[in-house]
């Protein structure tokens, strides 16, 4: 089914602000400060794998705490390295990209870790095996948000930081948080007065059994990703290059149309599809449509190759394609 949701959802809002426990990085303090002395009675009881599964349903959250002070938190499939320091019942972690560490305080009883969360509420972890993390982040229940949260978080916090004034924000982005292209987040950031904003959307385009990611701009689709469960993470397909002067449809047969302008007379129109290995995209066809000086006659042409084809209309290409397919 498909399912529409503001970036902005209140169930995002929970798993990213108030129960990761992170703290948003004030660039004038400087990190060098951070401690690296332990104590080292404490931290012999917090090293391990602890666990919660209970707070946000659909949800599994996982802390990892190494002897030399480093560790991660595994955040619904997004890790997020981070060094740490104990003092008495007192824990301070400093996430890898922030500037400020997060202080709290824990408490462990037997098999229990109890950490305070960003507002003070008690997080009940449960100590577990390294078997049961791979169990925890690898089977083959994972829910929508599980498999793509790290996506949808990284066009978030890409969002936030995109300058449209600033040259180098594409490529620092790119690097950043492995967005490959950066059009659908121009788009927004352009149009953010005007109300568009961040959207996300789920459906299984190839009747796989896996749902794609589907991220737009207020409905408009302007990426694609996938899931591979072999290599259990996401995998980006495809990308509209436009979203100003062209449109990315999806229809129920399984098609992939990426249409776009290059002026009143010129068109393109490409086709494709998830191949059969469900995890990359394969091109049908891609078409350069062209009007003459009279605007009535359309001349069409391979958009690759430049290629003359001897298609009379673009009805003549939907039929071959599209048919009678029902765009989602």
């Amino acid at each position: 089914m498909k399912r529409l949701v503001c970036i902005l959802s209140v169930g995002v809002l929970l798993v990213l602000s108030i129960f990761v426990l992170t703290a948003c990085g004030n660039k004038n303090n400087n990190t060098s400060e951070f401690s690296t002395t332990n104590d080292l009675k404490n931290v012999s009881s917090i090293v391990g794998d602890w666990k919660n599964d209970t707070y946000l349903p659909g949800y599994t959250f996982i802390y990892t705490f190494n002897e030399n002070g480093t560790g991660k938190y595994d955040t619904a499939g997004t890790i997020m390295p981070f060094k740490y320091v104990v003092n008495g019942n007192k824990l301070s972690i400093l996430y890898d990209g922030n500037d400020v560490p997060f202080e709290t305080e824990f408490e462990i009883n037997g098999n229990t870790l109890n950490v305070k969360d960003s507002a003070g509420k008690d997080t009940l972890y449960e100590r577990i095996d390294a078997s049961q993390i791979s169990k925890a982040t690898t089977n083959d229940e994972l829910t929508n948000e599980e498999m793509y949260g790290g996506i949808i978080e990284n066009y978030q916090k890409a969002l936030a930081e995109f300058d449209l004034e600033n040259l180098d924000t594409e490529k620092n982005i790119e690097e950043k948080y492995s967005i490959k292209d950066t059009t659908l987040l121009a788009h927004i950031a352009r149009y953010s007065g005007e109300g568009v904003q961040l959207t996300y959307s789920f459906y299984d385009v190839d009747k796989n059994g896996v749902d794609e990611l589907l991220l737009g701009a207020s409905g408009s689709i302007g990426a694609i990703y996938t899931f591979d469960k072999q290599a259990n993470q996401p995998v980006s397909l495809f990308f509209q290059s436009t979203l100003e002067r062209g449109d990315l449809s999806i229809y129920d047969n399984g098609v992939i149309l990426s249409a776009g302008a290059g002026g009143a007379a010129l068109h393109y129109y490409e086709f494709g599809k998830i191949a059969d290995d469900g995890i990359s995209y394969e091109l049908l066809e891609s078409i350069e449509e062209e009007y003459t000086e009279n605007g009535e006659t359309p001349t069409y042409s391979d958009a690759k190759t430049g290629e003359a084809l001897e298609y009379k209309s673009l009805d003549e290409i939907n039929n071959k394609y599209i048919f009678n397919a029902n765009k989602i």
